[in-house]
């Protein structure tokens, strides 16, 4: 009997669970129209909400910036806490960074009159590149005010890298005006290079405005440098349409020389396919920073150099670059020159090297070479004099 019971109220409380299912089924049926009638109501309401929000929180006084006794505190903490090195500058340029986004001009005095070494010339780069993003005319005038010192130098270079982005020719002149030094020089290089990658016909001219007033200065050097780093070809197609002086002389070189250390490869195809008298004058000059980066490439052009001056002269840049290297092979080098002269004064140079720094083995290798080598070399135990490596 129990037993029956038990199966009877199980069924019934089937019943019960399929009932409540149907009747759920159906409420949700019957009350979906309405729910989705009123859902852009309660978006729009949701929405309206939201602008009354944006509204009060516009009305509401922005959030003040950290004071600066904040920033001030913090970077002496680090200056105080942690030992010197890369770690700490970084710790304390980031800090600076944020104060000077904020007050340029209360950032930068405060870095000038309190930071040392270091961090005092980072901090002043970072803070005047911001400035001049924002203003650079203020940031300007108050670089004008700084010290003459490396801290101004690297602030002024900061300042023609974010000017000349945009208004080299401002820059330019804003430069030319002030007093001609270090850096000063440094700073028209900053400027050239990023006057050449984005306007190169504009810093052409102005490398041409240099070279138009004479003699060239430091500064008119720093300019074609700084040019010839951005496009050495560029620079070098314009130096050697210049009439021929000693100003186009020493563009040719100041541009080829960047060039050389380099792209020494193309500078070699460059000049080969220019084959004037002055331009055999460079070869020395790609032989020597070719042989610095790359002596085994610098050897296999300069061997493959028709017999002539050309040759000679990469043969004595070549061994000069060898010289702290392998000096045996730069002495080597120095003995296939064609040219007697040359051939005798690059001996003696690399010779009175090898014997001030090693006497035992050059007197080894004069031996094995004879007397007629030993006639263009000076006799071991002689004090020699450093070679000229210039």
């Amino acid at each position: 009997m129990g037993r029956i019971l038990k199966i009877v109220a199980g069924v019934v409380l089937m019943a019960f669970i399929i009932t409540a299912m149907f009747a759920t089924r159906n409420y949700m049926l019957n009350t979906a129209p309405s729910l989705r009638a009123e859902a852009p109501q309660e978006t729009a309401q949701a929405s309206a909400d939201q602008s009354d929000a944006v509204i009060q929180t516009q009305d509401e006084p922005p959030v003040e910036p950290a004071p600066a006794e904040n920033f001030e505190r913090d970077i002496l903490i680090y200056l105080k806490e942690m030992p010197p090195g890369p770690a700490r500058e970084k710790a304390v340029v980031d800090l600076f960074k944020r104060w000077a986004y904020l007050d340029e001009r209360a950032a930068l005095t405060w870095a000038e009159g309190v930071l040392e070494g270091g961090e005092r010339l980072a901090a002043l780069r970072e803070g005047l590149s911001l400035w001049a993003a924002r203003d650079v005319q203020q940031a300007a005038q108050w670089a004008q005010g700084m010290a003459q010192d490396r801290s101004q130098a690297l602030a002024v270079e900061a300042l023609m890298d974010v000017w000349g982005a945009y208004a080299p020719q401002e820059a330019a002149a804003w430069l030319s005006e002030q007093p001609a030094n270090a850096g000063s020089d440094a700073a028209a290089r900053t400027l050239a290079r990023r006057w050449a990658d984005t306007d190169l016909n504009g810093a052409l001219a102005w490398v041409r405005t240099q070279i138009d007033q004479g003699p060239l200065t430091p500064g008119g050097i720093a300019v074609i440098r700084g040019v010839a780093e951005q496009n050495p070809q560029a620079m070098m197609t314009l130096a050697i349409e210049l009439p021929q002086s000693d100003t186009r002389a020493q563009a040719l070189g100041v541009a080829f020389e960047l060039w050389s250390e380099h792209e020494p490869a193309k500078a070699a195809r460059f000049l080969q396919s220019n084959e004037q008298a002055y331009m055999r004058e460079l070869s020395e000059t790609l032989a020597e920073k070719w042989g610095m980066s790359d002596a085994a490439a610098a050897s296999q052009w300069v061997a493959g150099l028709p017999e002539g001056s050309a040759r000679d002269n990469a043969t004595q840049g070549l061994a000069r670059a060898l010289m702290p290297y392998d000096i045996r092979t730069a002495v080597v080098w120095a003995q296939s020159i064609s040219d007697e002269s040359q051939r005798v004064n690059a001996s003696k140079a690399l010779m009175q090297y090898w014997l001030n720094d090693d006497p035992a083995t050059a007197a080894e290798f004069i031996r094995e070479q004879g007397a007629a080598f030993l006639s263009e070399t000076p006799p071991p135990g002689e004090s020699p004099e450093e070679p000229d490596t210039e």
